[in-house]
This record gives structure tokens, C-alpha cells and sequence, in this order.
């Protein structure tokens, strides 16, 4: 559970609503959406980039959570991008690297979490609104 700070700051109170989580392990994009839908939110499942473009057309997500391998997230990242969507675009990886970081900042991520995340860490990815100056 997220630290009674996160709680009583109302931090989940000015929170996005709609979560697409991208993962290509089903079981981790199923973890990740438990833990997001009991904070409140509204949560969708995309297993590909494809999957992806797919869901977040139709769902209209403000926020995106993307685990892939870290071409396929570049490229997801560009087309979402491209299509200028406005959700708040999140990269997790296992593997960072100073390199890969800088290299999601380029392509447009907003934030980049190593895994695993803290509580805190998600409901921060998740109260931070996408600045007016993003995308």
C-alpha cells in the first residue's frame, strides 16, 4: 500500500483515471493492473504493440504504462506519439541503463521506472499529470 503521506496528501485525488497497461508477460501486465485497479482506476491489458495502438484508440487511456522489450516500447512510444495521444507515457524496465534511459527520454517517455516499483513510485507515475508543455 502506498505510505500514509501518499494517502492523506490527496495524491490520489487529482489522479488520471483511465490506466493501459502494456506488457508482453501476461502475468506481469495482470499484476500491474491489480495493483492499479485497487487504487481506484480504471485499467485495460495489451499484451503488444499492435494490442496496444488497438486499446488505446478506443479507450483513450491518460495514462500508459510500457513494458516491452526496448525496441518494441520505442516504437509503440513513437506511434502513440504520432497519433498524438495525450496520456502520460511511463516506461518500466529491469534492465536500465544510462543509455536506455536517455534513449526513452528522446523517443518521448515521460517517466522511466526501474522494476520493481514501490507503491509510492506507481501512485506518483499515477498523480502526476502530464505537463501542459508534453506532447
Amino acid at each position: 500500500m502506498p505510505s500514509e503521506d501518499k494517502l492523506s496528501s490527496g495524491a490520489l485525488l487529482t489522479r488520471s483515471r483511465r490506466v493501459l497497461v502494456v506488457d508482453h508477460n501476461r502475468l506481469g501486465a495482470d499484476v500491474m493492473s491489480v495493483r492499479i485497479r485497487l487504487l481506484g482506476y480504471e485499467v485495460e491489458r495489451a499484451y503488444s504493440v499492435q494490442h496496444a495502438l488497438a486499446i488505446a484508440s478506443r479507450f483513450n487511456p491518460d495514462t500508459i504504462f510500457i513494458d516491452l522489450p526496448e525496441e518494441e516500447a520505442f516504437d509503440l512510444a513513437r506511434k502513440l506519439i504520432a497519433r498524438q495521444s495525450k496520456a502520460r507515457l511511463v516506461a518500466l524496465s529491469s534492465w536500465l541503463t544510462p543509455q536506455s534511459a536517455a534513449k526513452a527520454d528522446a523517443v518521448g517517455f515521460d517517466l522511466i521506472l526501474r522494476k520493481p516499483i514501490t507503491a509510492d513510485q506507481l501512485v506518483d507515475a499515477l498523480s502526476t499529470p502530464k505537463a501542459a508543455n508534453e506532447g
